[in-house]
């Protein structure tokens, strides 16, 4: 039975929503990322798209590290 099946890291999702409020950005620019395939970790279940936390917040620490890097290699 798949609802017995227990798994160590349980995958979480967020919603257009979560990602519109986190980011602080409109909701349609979420779905409009999304469809453009912007966004990592984005599935769609007929017109619901969902955002794997995981890939999310790896995506935006990588993104980070990036800019942190170019900024600081700037001011040498």
């Amino acid at each position: 039975n798949m609802a017995e099946i227990k798994t160590e890291h349980q995958i979480k999702f967020l919603t257009v929503r979560d990602l519109a409020k986190d980011w602080r950005i409109p909701v349609r620019s979420v779905y409009r990322f999304a469809q453009l395939g912007k966004i990592p970790g984005a599935i769609r279940f007929g017109k619901h798209w969902r955002f794997r936390r995981d890939i999310i917040e790896a995506w935006i620490e990588e993104k980070t590290k990036k800019h942190r890097f170019l900024g600081d290699a700037e001011k040498t």
